[in-house]
């Protein structure tokens, strides 16, 4: 710590360069989430009605949609924070206007629950698993850069090395691959919910994965694991 302390002291400016890297990564991941609706439209058409055979391969992760699909609690668990990211990306996707006009179909409101974010917020709430990761993610995004800074110094980098090193070390953190995480299964909430038009039975089954997910890990929360029927495949 007191290495630590000692290169903010003598290189301030690198800290700080490296401080604004990471919030412009953090507007970059806002800025290129933000698409137009007619554009998202065109663009995941192709994927609903007679070309929805292979839904899986429409996915730029089908493990963890395959997963909720098949109901695959030991791989959900192993990924947790990524499964609460997509389930809550999803839980609240479907609730959107957009996610209405992408599905085309008023029975798409009726296969939807608006109770499920809620619950998915106080599940997370109450995962010991879930939190403890999160608190290593926060942890290791705020001291890596500054360690790397440290054993750049030490190693006899020069400022600009250093600041370059602290700038990947940000860039790979596990909060930027939190936040990248988010714009994925943004984009296959999206893909998701234009399957309900072609296959509505597949959308069933998955987002009745997430449901069986959010149980899953309520009776984990409350000590009593055996209690749902979630599988085990």
């Amino acid at each position: 710590m007191k290495t630590l302390v000692s290169i903010v002291k003598r290189n301030p400016i690198a800290v700080y360069i490296a401080l604004g890297t990471s919030i412009i990564v953090g507007l970059a991941t806002v800025l290129t989430s933000i698409d137009s609706i007619s554009e998202t439209v065109d663009k995941w058409k192709v994927i609903g009605g007679e070309n929805a055979t292979n839904e899986f391969r429409a996915f730029s992760r089908p493990g963890i949609i395959a997963s909720f699909h098949y109901q695959d609690k030991r791989s959900l668990s192993n990924n947790i924070i990524e499964s609460y990211i997509y389930a809550t990306t999803i839980s609240n996707f479907v609730l959107s206007d957009m996610a209405i006009f992408i599905a085309e179909d008023k029975a798409f409101l009726k296969a939807v629950d608006p109770e499920l974010p809620r619950r998915l917020a106080m599940a997370m709430a109450s995962d010991k698993k879930y939190n403890q990761q999160i608190v290593e993610f926060g942890l290791s995004s705020i001291f890596a850069p500054l360690q790397v800074m440290a054993e750049s110094r030490e190693s006899g980098a020069s400022l600009l090395e250093e600041s370059q090193a602290m700038q990947k070390s940000i860039i790979e953190s596990p909060s930027s691959k939190v936040s990248f995480t988010k714009e994925i299964a943004t984009h296959d909430a999206k893909t998701l919910v234009l399957t309900f038009s072609g296959n509505p039975e597949f959308f069933i089954y998955t987002y009745g994965g997430i449901k069986a997910f959010v149980e899953y890990r309520e009776s984990i929360n409350h000590g009593n694991e055996t209690s749902t029927p979630y599988k085990s495949n």
